[in-house]
């Protein structure tokens, strides 16, 4: 073989070597980030021996008001004003505010046109020590209206919006309580995990969301998450409102995101807390998930729209928010920039298992040529496919993951029309 023959096959094996480890570098370091990218200011808070802004413990009187949004809910609600009056009921039985603590429990109507409103006057009738009112929206519809109607005409020191399906461990109250006499703290976010045994709530996805809270943990550190679970959040009022008088220009679709982020951009010195499971050793019991939810549904249908309308969410607040001042946002939040930069690289996940994918591809077909040669390449993909195919289709986990995937693949086209986008308000 003379000189330009060799450099003819070693160039072109050269350039594929150096891009298929190019693919797994990138696609290995964006999965990382996106997984453990919380890590970076938890350890750096570590470091620098990060002491926010503290309060004395108050015995004062509280006011506490649960915000229900409700559209079609008809089938759930009564589970969820349930199981927030058994919750209620342990705290106000307990020895920590007692009596002192004034409740009030609002669901907000937007536009339901099943007997939600029923359901709920129903409720109300057997549970007549709950105060329980009703909001209807006479304008717009869409979630992020409704939430903005009710906090502005909520009376409490403390709220929680509540999506209808949420289902409260009887202590939840009683565990955010402890939290809301310091002034430090902004919002209490519990932890989440799907019911056994429903859409949503097989081992894989428990396994996934029991990764999150674990993360999520460790960002309590770091002055709390920047994005939290939105079956259930409990805020500050006065300082939540400060926020959403900013953010009236626009219909966000990700309040689970765009209002905690706001929050700590807002007030860097304080935290928000990330309400961690309970393990059996701390006492009272275990908890997996101080919040569950039955409200999932596992239409393809909906998923698809529901993926959709969660990817638009992020880029609005990615574009919105995170870019839109990003320099002087770092220098007043770093924590709450660095913490909320996981959640930017996980929007694009589809692309790290891509480039992952493509780049193992190439790495195999360069390291065993035998494999084009006698057909064995080809019989391995025909059974890993063939194996994919069969979790896709037998897996409703896998299947709505597939979903998130094709999803994710579409941000960067989502990206440049986002201003052209109509706007998703509830499935």
């Amino acid at each position: 073989m003379n000189s330009t023959q060799f450099l003819s096959i070693s160039l072109p094996v050269g350039f594929a070597s150096a891009t298929a480890f190019g693919l797994i570098a990138v696609g290995a370091f964006g999965l990382s980030w996106s997984l453990l990218g919380s890590l970076a200011p938890v350890l750096f808070a570590k470091v620098v021996k990060r002491r926010p802004l503290q309060a004395a413990s108050s015995r004062e009187s509280l006011t506490f008001e649960v915000l229900v949004t409700a559209h079609n809910e008809a089938e759930v609600i009564e589970r969820t004003l349930e199981s927030v009056s058994v919750s209620i009921s342990s705290f106000v039985q307990s020895e920590h505010f007692g009596s002192r603590l004034q409740t009030k429990v609002t669901v907000g109507l937007d536009h339901c046109t099943d007997g939600t409103a029923l359901k709920v006057e129903q409720f109300s009738a057997r549970h007549p020590s709950l105060e329980i009112a009703t909001v209807p929206n006479f304008g717009s519809a869409g979630k992020w209206t409704m939430l903005a109607l009710l906090a502005e005409q909520s009376q409490a020191t403390w709220i929680a919006f509540v999506d209808c399906g949420s289902i409260w461990h009887r202590d939840l109250v009683r565990e955010v309580s402890r939290h809301w006499s310091d002034d430090a703290v902004l919002a209490v976010a519990p932890s989440y995990l799907p019911e056994r045994g429903l859409a949503g709530g097989g081992a894989l996805e428990r396994a996934n969301w029991k990764l999150e809270q674990l993360l999520k943990s460790l960002e309590n550190h770091a002055g709390g998450p920047t994005s939290v679970h939105g079956a259930t959040v409990f805020y500050r009022k006065e300082t939540l409102l400060t926020v959403l008088k900013t953010l009236k220009n626009r219909t966000w679709l990700n309040d689970d995101v765009v209002i905690p982020l706001s929050l700590r951009l807002r007030f860097p010195t304080h935290r928000i807390v990330y309400l961690a499971a309970r393990t059996s050793e701390q006492g009272a019991g275990a908890v997996d998930g101080w919040v569950t939810d039955v409200g999932v549904r596992s239409e393809l249908g909906l998923e698809i729209r529901r993926r959709r309308r969660l990817v638009l969410g992020n880029l609005q607040w990615v574009d919105g928010i995170y870019l839109a001042d990003f320099f002087q946002s770092f220098v007043r939040s770093p924590y709450a920039m660095a913490v909320a930069s996981r959640r930017i690289f996980r929007l694009f996940w589809a692309y790290w298992v891509l480039f992952l994918g493509l780049g193992i591809g190439m790495t195999v077909a360069l390291l065993a040529p035998a494999f084009r040669n006698d057909g064995t390449g080809i019989i391995v993909g025909i059974f890993l496919s063939s194996t994919l195919f069969a979790f896709v289709y037998r897996s409703n986990w896998m299947r709505r993951l597939l979903m998130a995937f094709l999803s994710g693949l579409d941000c960067p086209r989502l990206w440049l029309s986002l201003k052209n986008e109509k706007e998703i308000s509830w499935n």
